[in-house]
């Protein structure tokens, strides 16, 4: 029962369905894989896909294989510049969703870009959004952060249910800068991703890339660490974060089937209690965004 409910904790992500996404990946996933990782993903206590609108046609993919018995969260992309009317864009978005999905209603729609929150459209983007939520079209309104400097400001002028944001072994601002405490006292449930780094942290050291390099001792750090302590990357990337019961979602993107077995035969084993110190603050490395240098 105690295995069930921290896998009940993945969230299964969709970005790589139609898309080229993470380090080392030169093709998008077949839909035959597709279709395995979500029906074993079904068979373990997964209930929630995280998807978005600029993900391909990744919400058509998944609209194919009939996940309306999962809870689907998927993300408005930026609102264009010329948009004059944001809630019939906002309408028109969803809709599309909802209809490429082939579902009722969505568990939550995310704002992709959160500049969008704190720009002079926000309260438009924020009031459409609530009027499908009193609607019950949606049911929880989040937003995805990449800059942490403007949590405060969102969760202090609007009403947010879900907040997603990154969450590493190396990337640890989630609990280096409070916010951890900070959202579960004001209720907002927790998504965390990037928890592979975009597979970077699952890389071993001959393959990664040499922009990577000026990192070194980190990588040293962390190869030292795993061969002294006998375990996976993988393990030691997914004990850290299942470690903290405040997170209400891991979100998890699988490049096939055998890995997604390998995480949740993990959650079965005995935890690992001690972790590599390999925490770093430079935004070059733990923020993607900044990887095309």
């Amino acid at each position: 029962m105690h295995n069930i409910v921290k896998s009940k904790k993945i969230c299964l992500g969709s970005a790589n369905f139609d898309m080229i996404y993470g380090i080392g990946n030169k093709k998008k996933l077949p839909f035959s894989d597709v279709k395995k990782i979500i029906h074993y993903s079904s068979t373990i206590g997964v209930n929630t896909i995280d998807t978005a609108i600029s993900y391909g046609g990744s919400e058509k993919i998944l609209g194919k294989l009939k996940t309306d018995n999962f809870n689907i969260i998927t993300k408005l992309p930026k609102i264009p510049n010329k948009c004059s009317n944001i809630e019939k864009w906002v309408f028109n978005s969803i809709n599309r969703s909802i209809k490429n999905l082939k579902v009722k209603k969505l568990y939550s729609v995310l704002i992709h870009n959160e500049f969008d929150l704190i720009n002079s459209k926000a309260e438009f983007l924020h009031k459409a959004l609530y009027k499908l939520k009193k609607a019950k079209v949606i049911s929880n309104i989040g937003v995805s952060i990449y800059d942490f400097k403007n949590i405060d400001k969102i969760i202090k002028n609007f009403k947010i249910d879900i907040v997603q944001l990154p969450f590493n072994l190396i990337d640890r601002r989630l609990i280096n800068l409070g916010y951890l405490k900070k959202l579960k006292k004001k209720k907002i449930k927790i998504f965390v991703r990037s928890i592979f780094l975009q597979g970077l942290l699952l890389t071993d050291n001959k393959y990664r890339e040499k922009k990577f390099k000026r990192w070194e001792n980190i990588w040293i750090k962390f190869d030292n660490w795993l061969k002294k302590n006998k375990v996976s990357q993988l393990k030691v990337c997914t004990d850290f974060i299942f470690k903290f019961h405040e997170i209400d979602r891991v979100i998890v993107g699988v490049n096939n089937l055998s890995q997604l077995k390998e995480i949740n035969d993990n959650l079965k084993k005995k935890k690992i209690l001690n972790f590599p110190n390999i925490n770093s603050k430079d935004l070059k490395l733990i923020n993607p965004q900044n990887w095309k240098i």
